[in-house]
């Protein structure tokens, strides 16, 4: 049986565009293009990963609606954070270094680990 790969990540959200915009900024660059007539886009990182960005259908959260802890880790994460303004909730440090939650515009918490290796709980 072939391996299965990633194929992309959903996102349901009351801005598209704005969204997308917010990815790019987040990411320090990719790109992103509308795919459908509703508005549907998909957002893709420099290093390739895939996020289908949707209208929200629906303000009862979770249901339809947002990411779940997404996880994102670069080098100095803090002040890239700071740069686009956005405020950290909360700082925790585990045994690999230190990681920071902070809400999105859409009310979605996101984490950073505040380093780029790839650690002991997703390389084993």
């Amino acid at each position: 049986m072939p391996a299965a790969v990633l194929d992309h990540i959903e996102i349901h959200v009351s801005d598209i565009e704005g969204y997308c915009q917010f990815l790019t900024r987040l990411f320090g660059g990719g790109r992103y293009k509308q795919i459908s007539e509703s508005g549907r886009s998909m957002y893709i990182t420099e290093a390739g990963e895939n996020f289908e960005i949707k209208k929200r259908l629906t303000d009862n959260a979770p249901d339809r609606s947002g990411l779940c802890l997404p996880c994102i880790r670069m080098d100095e994460a803090a002040a890239h954070l700071e740069a686009l303004g956005l405020t950290v909730d909360e700082t925790i440090t585990n045994p690999e270094g230190i990681v920071h939650f902070f809400t999105d515009h859409e009310g979605i918490q996101w984490h950073v680990k505040s380093y780029s290796h790839r650690d002991r709980y997703i390389n084993w």
